[in-house]
């Protein structure tokens, strides 16, 4: 497997992530299970964009990791973090990043320890100002979608009237006064 994983590398630093998907498959045929192989693979889709594969991929890695190669545990959940985040799963991301910083703690790496500490501040930020969706608290959604179109309604938004009354009848499509304002 050794020849396709470091063709798959060359391709991966020519930016050819389909390639070294190809080849890490390739090899993968001939050693399974090998974190190698499955960390690249979750690195390629990382980088094409497909950032739930990879972090499907990430969470396969950390399964056998912490079986077989608790060494790179850490660095595995700070991947799978990136990735979350990508997605906009910041509570998982820090659920990861946190478990990375217990890792490193115990292995007395404080670099890596550091770095961590301040991704999770960074992504503590990011979900404080995040804005809260109407729809997180389903019994008070559909009276926010609602005041929001009748307000959009009465300046003239009717795009913007539209939208959010279907917002309201994503949730509950039995009550005709929505259809009324739409």
């Amino acid at each position: 497997p050794d020849f396709f994983i470091n063709k798959a590398k060359q391709k991966l630093a020519q930016e050819n992530y389909q390639g070294a998907l190809s080849d890490l498959t390739k090899a993968g045929y001939i050693k399974q299970n090998n974190l190698d192989i499955m960390m690249l693979k979750a690195k390629a889709l990382n980088l094409m964009g497909n950032y739930k594969a990879a972090a499907v991929k990430y969470t396969a890695c950390i399964k056998l990791a912490k079986s077989r190669y608790s060494s790179k545990l850490p660095d595995l959940y700070v991947q799978n973090a990136e990735v979350k985040k990508n997605l906009k799963d910041y509570e998982g991301a820090l659920e990861d990043y946190k478990e990375a910083k217990e890792l490193f703690m115990k292995k007395n790496n404080f670099a890596g320890y550091k770095k961590v500490l301040a991704s999770i501040k960074e992504t503590q930020n990011t979900i404080s100002t995040q804005p809260k969706d109407p729809a997180s608290n389903n019994s008070n959604s559909i009276k926010a979608y609602m005041n929001i179109a009748v307000n959009a309604f009465r300046n003239g938004d009717y795009k913007k009237t539209i939208y959010f009354t279907t917002k309201a009848i994503e949730i509950t499509s039995d009550n005709p006064k929505i259809y009324e304002i739409r």
